[in-house]
C-alpha cells in the first residue's frame, strides 16, 4: 500500500501540471505536497536503517559508554563489532586495546591479532605500535631486546632507517661499544637525521672516547658544527680528567707516598748498617 501512495506522488511529480487535468494551482500544490511527504517517508528510513545498521550503531554507543572518549574514537575509526571482540579476548589489556584502536584504527589488529605484538604493545607503549605498524615484523627481536629505547628510536625513523637499526643490530655493531641504550635514545630524540649521522660514522660505535664525546652532546656532531676528532676527544677528555683529579683525596695519597718512601728508606738503611757491620 505504502508503494502505491510513493508510485502515485512521484507520478504527480513527473507530469506537468496541464497533462493531468488538474489545474496548475492545484496540480502544484499536489506536487509540492508529495514532496515532503516522500522527504518525510526517506529520512524516517534513514534514520531507521538496516538491521545491521541499527547494530553497529548499538555496538558504537556501548564502546562509548563503557570506554568514554577513547571507546567513541575507535568505534569511529574502526569496526565497532572487530573493536569489541578483539578488547574482550585481550582482558585484563581491553583498555589499552580500546587506546590502540582510538589511534591506529583498522591496523591495529595487526597487532592485537599475535599474542607477541600485543605482549609488546602492552609492555612498550605506542611508540611501540607505531614502530611495529611502520616496519612490520623485522623489528620484534629489537624490540623484545631493547624495549623502550628501541621503540622510541624506531618510532621516529623512516622504513629505510629502520632496516638499518635492524641491521647493526644484527651485525653486532649496536651493542659492541656497551651504550646501545643511549645511541638509541640519540635516534628517538634526533630521528633520522641521527640515524643517517651514525650510519655514516659507524667507527663511532667502537665505543671509547670518539663515543663517549659524541654521546656527551650529539647535536652538534649531528647538525655538522662540530666534527668527530682529535679536538673533539679533548674536548670530553679534559673536563674527565679534571673530574676525576677533583675526586681523588690527595691527603690519602701524600701519606701512603710518604709512607712508601719511609718503609724504602728503612729497609735500605738496615741493609746498608748490616752490611757496614759485616765489612767491620
Amino acid at each position: 500500500m505504502r508503494r502505491a501512495i510513493v508510485f502515485l506522488f512521484l507520478l504527480m511529480l513527473i507530469i506537468p501540471p496541464g497533462v493531468s487535468g488538474l489545474p496548475p494551482a492545484v496540480a502544484g500544490g499536489k506536487s509540492q505536497v508529495a514532496r515532503e511527504l516522500i522527504e518525510s517517508i526517506g529520512g524516517k528510513w534513514s534514520r531507521g536503517g538496516s538491521a545491521a545498521q541499527r547494530g553497529v550503531r548499538r555496538q558504537a554507543d556501548e564502546l562509548g559508554a563503557k570506554f568514554g572518549p577513547d571507546g567513541a574514537a575507535a568505534a569511529a575509526k574502526a569496526d565497532p563489532a572487530t573493536v569489541a571482540r578483539w578488547a574482550q579476548a585481550a582482558k585484563p589489556h581491553e583498555t589499552e586495546v580500546i587506546k590502540l584502536f582510538a589511534r591506529h584504527g583498522d591496523e591495529a589488529t595487526w597487532i592485537v591479532s599475535r599474542p607477541q605484538r600485543l605482549a609488546i604493545f602492552v609492555k612498550h607503549g605506542d611508540d611501540a605500535a607505531t614502530a611495529m605498524l611502520r616496519h612490520r615484523e623485522i623489528i620484534e627481536p629489537l624490540l623484545m631486546a631493547y624495549g623502550r629505547p628501541a621503540a622510541g628510536a624506531l618510532a621516529k625513523v623512516n622504513a629505510r632507517n629502520g632496516r638499518r637499526i635492524v641491521m647493526l643490530d644484527r651485525d653486532g655493531d649496536l651493542a659492541r661499544g656497551g651504550r646501545a641504550d643511549e645511541l638509541l635514545a640519540v635516534i628517538g630524540k634526533y630521528g633520522d637525521r641521527g640515524m643517517e649521522f651514525l650510519w655514516k660514522h659507524k667507527g663511532v660505535l667502537a665505543g671509547g672516547a670518539v663515543l663517549t664525546a659524541f654521546l656527551s652532546d650529539p647535536g652538534p656532531f649531528i647538525d655538522g658544527t662540530r666534527q668527530l676528532g682529535g679536538q673533539a676527544i679533548e674536548s670530553v677528555a679534559a673536563p674527565l680528567a679534571r673530574t676525576a683529579a677533583n675526586r681523588v683525596n690527595w691527603n690519602a695519597v701524600i701519606a701512603i707516598g710518604m709512607l712508601g718512601g719511609t718503609a724504602w728508606w728503612w729497609r735500605h738503611g738496615l741493609v746498608r748498617r748490616s752490611r757496614s757491620h759485616a765489612i767491620g
